[in-house]
């Protein structure tokens, strides 16, 4: 059963601190607490648009780590894993996959309509193409986020 409005508990309920921050509230007895981690503050990785790029097996154009994830790939979810792990590159191709690099792409650039895949977190971005990567250029200041009660 997924729990509905309904089924919500008294926000006095979920007043036990919590473990890593004693400010916040995570629950109480038989009592969950919600979270969202959106961040509306400005305190995330910004992604700035390189360009669409020929990539192949032979000689990929990012290649540093790679993630696959046929949920949440976004340039932005691509972006922050990226940065976290040290990357001035990331790329999304394929829809679902996620690369990242030091180095300013190499090969080359096409037009922005062959990088023309749906991707998997949010099909109203477009993630590459079959051999194309979409590139973006990681900064801005990566922190966890606080959990944000729904």
């Amino acid at each position: 059963m997924y729990p509905t409005y309904k089924m919500r508990a008294d926000e006095d309920d979920c007043s036990r601190p919590c473990d890593g921050n004693e400010k916040e509230n995570c629950g109480g007895d038989y009592r969950l607490s919600v979270f969202d981690s959106l961040d509306t503050s400005g305190n995330q990785v910004q992604n700035l648009y390189t360009g669409c790029f020929v990539d192949s097996m032979e000689n990929r154009v990012l290649r540093g780590a790679k993630k696959e994830d046929k949920k949440l790939n976004t340039p932005d979810f691509c972006a922050g894993f990226c940065y976290k792990g040290g990357f001035t590159y990331a790329g999304v191709q394929y829809g679902a996959e996620c690369f990242c690099g030091d180095s300013a792409p190499q090969s080359a650039k096409v037009t922005d309509s062959d990088c023309n895949t749906a991707c998997a977190g949010d099909s109203s971005i477009k993630c590459g193409g079959q051999w194309r990567l979409s590139i973006y250029k990681t900064s801005g200041r990566y922190k966890l986020l606080s959990p944000r009660l729904r």
